[in-house]
């Protein structure tokens, strides 16, 4: 089974929907990756954490504490995704 982690589950549902995608062993929970407090209990005894998180001033702390705790819950791999696109343009968080 997966969680997805999101600060919206019903959005997350209502998108992934749009897009055909329907859980078959797993589901959204709400959390907030600023706040590790709020998904420590999502990771504890997962296997894996695969992590894609949006631009934001302060990713490269958010997405540390986020492995760490990961880490401290018994994942034993992490995936990260490191970019959302690719183009010209910026991401706004490092503009």
């Amino acid at each position: 089974p997966w969680t997805g982690l999101t600060r919206s589950p019903d959005k997350a549902r209502g998108q992934a929907a749009l897009q055909g995608f329907t859980p078959q062993a797993g589901g959204w929970a709400a959390a907030d990756l600023e706040q590790p407090e709020t998904v420590t209990r999502h990771l504890h005894g997962g296997a894996a954490l695969f992590l894609a998180s949006p631009d934001h001033p302060q990713q490269h702390l958010v997405e540390a504490r986020l492995i760490e705790v990961a880490c401290e819950q018994g994942a034993g791999h992490v995936v990260k995704l490191s970019a959302q696109s690719a183009g010209l343009a910026r991401p706004a968080s490092f503009g």
